[in-house]
């Protein structure tokens, strides 16, 4: 039996697969109230849904072209997107970001212009 329960245990655990970068950005996320940074636009070029949620909705890795630095540049960044929204995503969106120095040590996804 305890065989069994140390089987299960071991493929539960196997199966939750968490990539270090998205987690990083999850993170970044989650704080951006708490760190000090500069908030400008970005243009959406790609997304990716998450596995992790915020309420009911998921979390997003968000490829993004910003010139923070002066030249245009893409940026990884995590933000959230409501469940009814998802379906509006499209390349070209305009995406508030919050960064945290250039080249920015933390990114966040804040906004997202869907008009």
């Amino acid at each position: 039996m305890f065989v069994i329960v140390l089987l299960y245990v071991y493929f539960s655990f196997k199966g939750i697969k968490i990539n270090k970068n998205e987690s990083s950005e999850i993170k970044d996320w989650s704080s951006r109230d708490l760190w000090k940074g500069s908030v400008t636009t970005a243009r959406l070029i790609s997304w990716k849904q998450l596995q992790a949620t915020h309420n009911i909705d998921y979390f997003y890795s968000f490829t993004v072209e910003s010139e923070l630095d002066g030249s245009l540049k893409q940026y990884s960044a995590a933000g959230v997107v409501k469940a009814s929204e998802a379906g509006k995503l499209r390349k070209g969106l305009v995406v508030t970001i919050k960064h945290q120095g250039v080249p920015p040590k933390k990114m966040a996804v804040i906004g997202i212009d869907f008009d």
